[in-house]
Formats: C-alpha cells, sequence, structure tokens
C-alpha cells in the first residue's frame, strides 16, 4: 500500500507540457468569459431560507439593500474588471499569480450576484469553471512560478507544471458528474430513468422528432435505456479518477453525449466539452507530454 501511495505521489509531481498549461489557462479565462458577458442575467430575487453566497451575507447583516440585486449593472462592472484583469495578466507577467487572483475573485463575485437573485439556484458549469480557475491561481503560486519570470512563448518551451494540476480539473469533472447522478436519484429515485420520464422530456423539448428521437418516442424499452446510460454514466464517472485510460473512455462518452444532448435539444453552452478535452482524452495526453518525453518517442 505505502508503495502504491509513493508511487501516485511520484506521479502527481512529474512535470507535463506547459504547453497544455497556456491552452487551458486561455480556454478557462474565455470560457469564464463568455459566461459573464452572455449567461448570467439577473433575475427577480426569490424568498432565500439562508444566505446562498457572500452577497446574501451583506444583505443578511443589513449592508445591503435588496434593490442592489436587481442590478444587471453590476455584473457588467465585474465582467469589465475581469477582461482587464486578463490584459493585465498577458502584459504584466511579473505581475501574473496577483492577476490570476483578481480574474478568480470577479469571475465568482459576479456569479454570487447572479445566483442570489434566483432562489436555491446552482451551476456545475460555474462551479467548474470556478475550482478550475482557484486551481490556476494555486498554479500560479506553487505550480508553475516560472509563469511569472518570463514570457509566454518561452514559458510554453518548458515542462514545469506538475501533473496535479491537469489531474485535479479532471477530478472536479468525473466528480460534478457523479454529484449529479446521485442527485437524480436523490431527487426522483430510480423513476428518472423511467421510459415515461424521457419521452415526455424529449417530447417538449427535442427540437426534431424524427430518427433516434422518433424511435424513442415510440419504444418504451428503447427510453428505459437511454435512461438508465445517461444515468449510469454520471454515477460511475467518478472510477476516472482512478485510471488513465479510464478516464479516456469515460472523457470521450461524456463528449459524445453533449454533442447529443445539443444536437437534440439545440445549441447550448459545455464549458465540460473543453475541458473534457483537455483533461480526459488522447489529444490531452498529448498535449501533456514534455519534450523530453517526445524526443524519446522519436529517438
Amino acid at each position: 500500500m505505502n508503495d502504491l501511495i509513493r508511487n501516485f505521489q511520484e506521479k502527481l509531481i512529474q512535470p507535463v507540457s506547459n504547453r497544455w498549461t497556456l491552452v487551458t489557462i486561455f480556454s478557462i479565462y474565455t470560457l469564464g468569459l463568455y459566461r459573464l458577458l452572455f449567461k448570467l442575467n439577473i433575475k427577480e430575487a426569490g424568498g432565500w431560507e439562508a444566505p446562498a453566497t457572500f452577497y446574501g451575507e451583506l444583505y443578511s447583516w443589513g449592508l445591503f439593500s435588496k434593490e442592489f440585486f436587481h442590478s444587471s449593472e453590476v455584473i457588467k462592472y465585474y465582467s469589465a474588471l475581469f477582461i482587464i484583469a486578463i490584459l493585465c495578466w498577458l502584459i504584466l507577467y511579473k505581475w501574473r499569480s496577483l492577476f490570476s487572483f483578481i480574474i478568480l475573485l470577479f469571475y465568482i463575485l459576479a456569479c454570487s450576484h447572479h445566483l442570489e437573485n434566483i432562489s436555491r439556484a446552482s451551476s456545475h458549469t460555474g462551479n467548474v469553471l470556478g475550482l478550475s480557475m482557484l486551481l490556476i491561481w494555486l498554479g500560479h503560486l506553487w505550480g508553475f512560478k516560472d509563469i511569472n519570470e518570463r514570457s509566454l512563448v518561452n514559458f510554453s518551451l518548458r515542462s514545469t507544471t506538475p501533473f496535479v494540476v491537469p489531474y485535479t480539473i479532471r477530478c472536479f469533472l468525473f466528480i460534478v458528474y457523479t454529484v449529479s447522478g446521485f442527485y437524480k436519484i436523490t431527487q426522483s429515485g430510480l423513476s428518472w430513468v423511467s421510459s415515461e420520464n424521457i419521452q415526455v422530456y424529449l417530447h417538449y423539448f427535442a427540437l426534431s422528432k424524427t430518427g433516434l428521437v422518433s424511435l424513442a418516442l415510440e419504444s418504451a424499452n428503447f427510453s428505459l435505456v437511454l435512461g438508465v446510460s445517461i444515468l449510469s454514466l454520471e454515477c460511475f464517472a467518478f472510477l476516472g479518477i482512478f485510471h488513465k485510460w479510464l478516464a479516456y473512455a469515460l472523457g470521450v462518452s461524456f463528449i459524445m453525449f453533449h454533442l447529443s444532448v445539443t444536437y437534440l435539444f439545440g445549441w447550448t453552452f459545455y464549458s465540460h466539452v473543453v475541458l473534457l478535452v483537455l483533461t480526459a482524452t488522447p489529444l490531452a495526453g498529448y498535449l501533456m507530454k514534455s519534450q523530453k518525453d517526445r524526443n524519446l518517442q522519436t529517438s
């Protein structure tokens, strides 16, 4: 057991290519920006059972009026500051750790303000992006510190990112999927996978009633298989944190799942697809390979 733990610890600290780091940072910041500009909006605040976020605590202390939560201008200000912080991160390389924290701060505050306006609202996408930005900031401090010492071009030629960074993001993703699966069970029991539930959802929300949708609407057995497959994929997603190739298989499966959902129900926003590509597919493995590993393969 001690040998297994030691081998696992050694694997986590092994360096991966900084190409992966830069591609991932740009992807996460771009996804966060898209979310701030196009996905967040102000809705009428519901009745709060308890403060949900930072703003809720301040409101409960009497430091904010309820009108503050109805202002869409606040999210616009945060989005503008988020953009400025990203530009400063690109240019002022000696201060990248500080600006990565500022980026995280304004993203969390904007999402917090948004969620306070929706009673008991939550967001898997927001959670994964927020956790990933937190990890990127911690990486600036301890994982790939030379990002503060050189240009991004020179940084990309090195391999100073520990494997623990991509591995942790992969764990975030698979744990979120697993929690989502068991949440469905706690809320609806196994009735969630019933053919009737799947058919009702397809009937009201599918863009087209042809092809596989038509088959699912006509066949209770096929609808049941769809429901069981989706719920099983989510509940057992956590297994992807234990083995690389199992992670790749689950990553590709979830990407196909999201693309299928987009095909059936129209275009929506899945940051999970991008992060799965970067952490749980063979392409991720290629991007992570250090220059030393590539030289050994070609020699």
